[in-house]
């Protein structure tokens, strides 16, 4: 991500283990701060399996939420085989309680790269010029 996204803004891997929860990256994009939080799986074979992310845990989902819901930007890069797909933390809860299946999550992305990474979407999203999502 660092290597797509770096001529937009500052991005810094997180590994901070004194804090349950806290996302893989800050980002600094023309003074706008966003964490991103990054995941991968394959697609299930059937499009009706229920999603799952098993490295994806509740804290992650919390920090994400508790950010988003104090005013700031908070994401979850998920690639899912060769889709590349930015949530929003309302989705990423509604993911991790298992209410999405593929059609879903596709769906529920603010931005959606198939099989290409969708660099300037994302960049725009950072920016706070994203599509519309459901709160």
């Amino acid at each position: 991500m660092r290597r797509r996204l770096g001529p937009y803004g500052k991005f810094i891997r997180i590994e901070d283990r004194s804090q349950e929860g806290v996302p893989d990256v800050l980002c600094l994009v023309q003074g706008q701060v966003s964490w991103i939080e990054l995941k991968r799986i394959n697609w299930p074979a059937r499009p009706s399996t229920i999603i799952s992310i098993p490295s994806l845990k509740l804290e992650q989902v919390r920090f994400l939420l508790d950010w988003s819901r104090a005013g700031g930007s908070a994401w979850l890069l998920l690639q899912a085989s060769r889709d590349y797909l930015l949530l929003s933390p309302w989705h990423v809860e509604q993911l991790f309680h298992g209410r999405y299946r593929r059609l879903d999550v596709i769906q529920a992305a603010t931005v959606r790269g198939a099989g290409s990474f969708p660099a300037a979407p994302i960049f725009r999203t950072l920016l706070g010029k994203p599509f519309p999502t459901k709160k």
